[in-house]
């Protein structure tokens, strides 16, 4: 660990290339830049000697020890003077106060941008954020500053202005089936304890429902469940542990026949999503979870890649042998294309004909008249989408040959219009040329882990919305 990596040469010194590995990729996690690997004496990676008692051998080992980046939740642009113990103070909580000049050469790596009223700030820079609050009006002088006043900041100031106009009109009813009744019983108290209860007009109501063996009276337990969901007109946020659930039967979202059915994930323990939420305290992390579990339900994922269609026609669930994993996508509100269309033209991926993969009709996309989201089944607004670089460039090259010359930049925009959110992936790399400037880029492995491997749209939603794009 305290020897460079390369020579002064610029050779790389030849062996221990697993202390290598674990040198460079602990660099990398600390968040210093890479040059880092090179130095003699690492701030972010320790060797030490680890407790005896951490082991039921009780033998002496050592560990290493690495640090890790703080989360970075917001980043705040504001025209306003404030101390600096108190920018101190809030940066320890993952939000750092800039002013507009100190925007330029700060790190865009947050989760919001909030920009206080009357702060003007650089549009391109700005254009790199998936959630942008604007004319905020917090007062970061008001409070003390602690987990709790930072964590309200974030879900109140920031998620719940943000995922207002996905909730828009529509009342949503959230239920997660934990099969474990301590750790639906904990969520319920926090419910009725009404620190769950954030969004006005009764627009989200959650329910956790218990096992049938459940001994507290008047909880909802599993065996009424259905009856109750068809009691209501809300539209339903189903994510159930799928042990001793009878598999789902085939359906199409948002039809009347299954009591406006929005989005229905099964789960084992095994998910890490799951596995996360089966962990969480609701009364330290509850509202942002919630929050989090909401803009990954509503917003719906589109996917343009060949090479996801093709293993998805045969491909069935990882933790549930007897489910087709196109279906288990397309429950969840991530749809992936069979086809594509533009000018006349057909881009075939796949020749299953049975499928709930879908049609892209792209001069939709394109149409400037229209301006409305481009919709799935009419009426599903798509918000994101995730395309393969080469496919991107297929569907570019036949616009820009029949239709209009523009630009690779000048076409993602106009996508943008009818879908907010485009990401290009490549298992590549980011290659000169593919990747259009004003794009995020993904690296195809981890839209391949969240979709085919460990499919979770929680992560594959995060991932994608915190992934800045552009030079």
């Amino acid at each position: 660990m305290s020897e460079s990596i390369i020579e002064d040469t610029g050779e790389i010194k030849p062996g221990a290339w697993g202390m290598k590995e674990i040198k460079i990729c602990s660099c990398f996690l600390s968040g210093k830049d890479l040059l880092e690997t090179n130095t003699n004496n690492p701030d972010y990676i320790k060797v030490v000697e680890c407790p005896t008692n951490f082991w039921e051998d009780s033998i002496e080992r050592f560990c290493y020890v690495i640090t890790l980046e703080k989360p970075r939740y917001v980043l705040v642009v504001t025209n306003k003077s404030f101390k600096e113990n108190i920018k101190k103070e809030w940066n320890k909580y993952g939000i750092k106060i800039v002013s507009p000049e100190e925007f330029k050469n700060t790190n865009i790596d947050y989760d919001f941008l909030y920009i206080t009223s009357g702060t003007q700030i650089d549009e391109k820079i700005k254009k790199k954020f998936s959630r942008v609050i604007e004319n905020g009006n917090y007062n970061f002088n008001g409070e003390n500053i602690n987990f709790q006043t930072s964590l309200d900041f974030i879900v109140k100031e920031n998620y719940l202005k943000y995922l207002e106009k996905y909730l828009n009109k529509q009342q949503y009813l959230l239920s997660i089936y934990f099969e474990d009744d301590n750790v639906s019983h904990r969520w319920i108290d926090w419910w009725k304890n009404g620190r769950g209860k954030l969004f006005s007009n009764n627009k989200v109501e959650c329910v956790f429902p218990c096992t049938g063996n459940c001994e507290i009276q008047n909880h909802l337990d599993w065996s009424s469940f259905n009856e109750y969901l068809g009691n209501n007109n809300q539209r339903r946020i189903n994510i159930l542990r799928h042990t001793g659930i009878t598999p789902i039967q085939d359906f199409a979202r948002l039809e009347e026949n299954i009591n406006n059915l929005y989005y229905q994930q099964h789960a084992s323990y095994s998910d890490p999503f799951f596995s996360l939420l089966m962990n969480i305290d609701p009364f330290e992390l509850g509202n942002l979870m919630i929050c989090q579990i909401l803009e990954a339900t509503l917003l719906n994922v589109l996917v343009i890649d060949e090479r996801v269609a093709q293993v998805l026609e045969t491909a069935k669930s990882p933790d549930e042998p007897d489910v087709e994993l196109e279906k288990k996508l397309y429950w969840m509100g991530i749809y992936v294309a069979k086809s594509v269309k533009i000018n006349g033209q057909s881009f075939n991926y796949i020749e299953k004909q049975n499928t709930k993969m879908v049609e892209v009709d792209f001069s939709k996309i394109l149409n400037s008249s229209d301006k409305n989201h481009y919709c799935i089944e009419d009426d599903i607004p798509i918000d994101i989408l995730l395309i393969h670089a080469t496919r991107l460039n297929e569907i570019y090259n036949e616009y820009k040959n029949k239709t209009k010359n523009l630009s690779k930049e000048e076409f993602v925009e106009e996508i943008k219009k009818k879908i907010p959110y485009v990401i290009v992936h490549s298992g590549r790399g980011k290659t000169k040329g593919d990747i259009p400037s004003n794009t995020p880029f993904l690296e195809y492995s981890i839209v391949q882990k969240y979709l085919i491997q460990e499919p979770s749209k929680f992560y594959l939603v995060q991932i994608a919305l915190g992934t800045k794009g552009g030079e």
